[in-house]
């Protein structure tokens, strides 16, 4: 309660009592004054004790106004205080879930970078492998030229040559001629594939390198035009022919329904020239791009076969120990 209200309060008790007083004093010298004077000291009397009641009355509503005030101040405090906790509570639970949510992501940044690399690596790799590859089909074809050289020599030797006294040759009977290829773009595609199943694989490579050429953009034969070239360079053992005409399919038309079959004809190429590392990345692709694939069976028999050979593989001869000098 407000001291100045209490002391405002005491001094009010102070002058009722001193009024009474001064009553009790009037009532014992009624001889000094007149009624007319003694009803007016006590109207007065009366007047001043009501202001009295009322200023107390007054004073208390305004300390109970106080006291109630000083309760509802309290109860903010408590609350906000309350607020506070729960805030600084929320703020540690965010900081907490933020820090996670970076390091999360720090280790998913991490991972993919790892795969990123990986990626990098073998397909560096296999550009190289392919680059071998062109550097060997050029090999071939200067090997090839240098032959027909030669041949062209001896046949001008042979011309050159006085020819000897021999009986007339036999006549051979002549072989019929080829059909010429077809010029329209699916007459052209469907004889390029009887010829491969026919098993005459040089006329099917014929027919689908023509098509290659006369329609490089078409959008619905020619991913299975690659396909089937390379199937053609594949059973004529001309693996890194082969393997160009795969890696087409795989780099233009990685949605072909040729694609799956492209990976693994592409392994098995690799592992026909001896490059069993390079083979298993393109099973492995397979497995991975295609895991619903019929050829799935297929790629992992080729790993568990590359597997195999590793395990088995002979050890390396120790070096020679140089023989002792002698003294």
């Amino acid at each position: 309660m407000n001291k100045k209200v209490v002391g405002t309060m005491n001094r009010l008790d102070v002058t009722g009592r001193m009024l009474a007083a001064v009553l009790c004093c009037a009532g014992s010298v009624a001889c000094v004054t007149t009624k007319e004077e003694g009803d007016a000291m006590r109207r007065d009397l009366a007047r001043m004790q009501q202001e009295n009641a009322q200023e107390k009355q007054e004073n208390q509503d305004r300390v109970d106004g106080l006291d109630r005030r000083i309760k509802e101040a309290g109860e903010t405090i408590r609350e906000m205080d309350a607020k506070q906790k729960a805030l600084d509570e929320r703020t540690s639970r965010t900081k907490a879930d933020f820090g996670a949510e970076v390091n999360q992501l720090l280790s998913e940044v991490a991972t993919l970078k790892g795969g990123l690399e990986t990626k990098e690596y073998q397909l560096r790799e296999r550009e190289l492998q392919l680059g071998a590859s062109q550097q060997s089909v050029k090999d071939l074809e200067n090997r090839v030229a240098e032959l027909e050289r030669r041949l062209k020599e001896v046949e001008a030797m042979r011309a050159a040559a006085p020819a000897p006294a021999t009986p007339p040759p036999a006549p051979v009977p002549e072989t019929p001629k080829k059909p010429g290829l077809p010029t329209e773009r699916q007459a052209l595609y469907d004889f390029g594939k009887k010829a491969f199943d026919d098993g005459d694989y040089a006329l099917g490579r014929e027919a689908f390198d023509k098509f290659i050429k006369a329609y490089p953009k078409d959008k619905d034969l020619l991913d299975n035009t690659y396909f089937w070239s390379g199937e053609c360079h594949y059973q004529q053992k001309a693996y890194d022919k082969a393997i160009l005409s795969y890696q087409k399919v795989i780099s233009e038309f990685p949605k072909s329904e040729k694609a799956d079959a492209a990976l693994l004809k592409m392994g098995q190429s690799f592992a026909a020239l001896g490059f069993d590392d390079d083979a298993k990345v393109f099973f492995d692709e397979l497995l991975q791009k295609h895991p619903k694939s019929p050829l799935v069976k297929d790629a992992k028999a080729k790993l568990d076969e590359i597997a195999r050979k590793k395990k088995v593989a002979p050890p390396k001869p120790a070096p020679a120990k140089p023989a002792p000098k002698k003294r």
